[in-house]
């Protein structure tokens, strides 16, 4: 007999009241290390800040045939969204022609505050090796970054570094502040990687024949599996919070696998059914 969605109300608020809220863990610096460095001619880089499979921003090296002579660009700017629009930003000086993303050291703050915020697709880094721009001999510096993720405002950043030649740079790693509207400083990271933060926000909770899944991704794969390693159960999530109806099983010790489809970062954690 299936349950009426009153009955399957009534176990989610148990299965929540038991894990105290189950509130998104925030206040986390999620960063990402580029490894290996990527960079050098001709070479198109997408940010994608929180790893949810949409770019959010670009950095692209061009050498292209210009009057007089070849004309050598390292560019960076928001990737365009699904509404085909540019809804994220660089801090960045600029005059009525051209726009240049600053030069920011390590410390520095990356918030509501800051002066120069750009969403110009089109900004120029280094062109014609230290002819105009301001990343030229820089070494392990920091672009300014804000961006969205759904509604919410983030802000983070990026590592590169750049030679006198356009073409001669990497990009190393970047960060951005798991809570929205939080500054976050240029370097700033408590070292949580995209994987430890799903190991550590996702909770896991067994109640009676129940297992409540809370802050998953918006992609999630699960397995229930027995202790001698057969899998009992399986399925597909895209929802934030769900619940597991195990009544099938006996009564017992399982194991709980978790996978972010987006990463392939894991979870697995025993439960009592």
């Amino acid at each position: 007999m299936k349950k009426s969605t009153t009955q399957k109300l009534l176990k989610y608020g148990a299965l929540t009241a038991v894990l105290g809220g189950a509130s998104e863990v925030n206040g986390q610096i999620i960063y990402t290390d580029v490894d290996p460095d990527v960079g050098g001619a001709g070479v198109l880089y997408s940010i994608d800040m929180d790893n949810d499979g949409n770019d959010d921003f670009q950095i692209r090296h061009w050498d292209q045939s210009a009057s007089g002579g070849d004309m050598d660009l390292l560019v960076a700017g928001p990737a365009v969204n699904s509404n085909s629009s540019f809804s994220n930003s660089i801090i960045a000086s600029s005059n009525p022609y051209f726009v240049y993303p600053m030069v920011l050291n390590a410390g520095d703050a990356i918030s509501a505050g800051a002066t120069g915020w750009n969403n110009e697709s089109f900004q120029s880094l280094d062109e014609d090796d230290c002819y105009v721009g301001n990343w030229c001999n820089v070494t392990d510096k920091y672009l300014g970054l804000r961006f969205k993720i759904g509604s919410d405002t983030h802000y983070g950043w990026a590592r590169l570094s750049v030679g006198a030649n356009a073409s001669d740079w990497v990009i190393k790693d970047y960060a951005y502040n798991g809570t929205p509207g939080e500054a976050i400083d240029a370097g700033e990271t408590d070292n949580l990687s995209l994987a430890d933060n799903f190991e550590s926000s996702v909770q896991i909770v067994a109640l009676d024949k129940s297992i409540g899944l809370y802050n998953l991704p918006s992609k999630t794969s699960y397995n229930i599996y027995e202790m001698t390693g057969k899998r009992v159960l399986n399925g597909e999530i895209g929802e934030e919070s769900y619940v597991i109806e195990a009544n099938g099983l006996n009564t017992g010790i399982y194991i709980v696998e978790l996978k972010d489809d987006l990463t392939g970062e894991l979870k697995r954690e025993k439960v009592i059914l």
